[in-house]
């Protein structure tokens, strides 16, 4: 039997005040913010301390907004949040756990 491992996703922001930041999602999803203790972070006025959860796993991510006024735009493999842009890419299966 073949054990399937979920996806391994990295979310860069391509514009905004973070612009060429990123991060590698893990399976548990993140939440993006402009909190210290956001996954995800991002100074952009726009967004909430905790503006947006991620959710990876097969196919590519979703996200759902959790606070804020400016509406989470999907296009393809970006996120546009407030004035900013997340951009995500598929870097592989996930480890295998030891």
């Amino acid at each position: 039997m073949t054990e399937h491992h979920p996806d391994r996703w990295r979310a860069t922001w391509e514009t905004g005040p973070d612009a060429g930041v990123s991060v590698v999602l893990t399976s548990a999803g993140a939440v993006v913010g402009r909190a210290a203790l956001a996954d995800v972070r991002c100074d952009d006025p726009e967004l909430e301390p905790f503006h947006a959860r991620l959710h990876v796993g097969a196919g590519s991510p979703c996200a759902v907004q959790l606070a804020g006024r400016p509406p989470l735009r999907a296009t393809g493999d970006r996120l546009h949040i407030g004035a900013s842009t997340l951009r995500f890419d598929r870097i592989g299966p996930a480890p295998a756990p030891s």
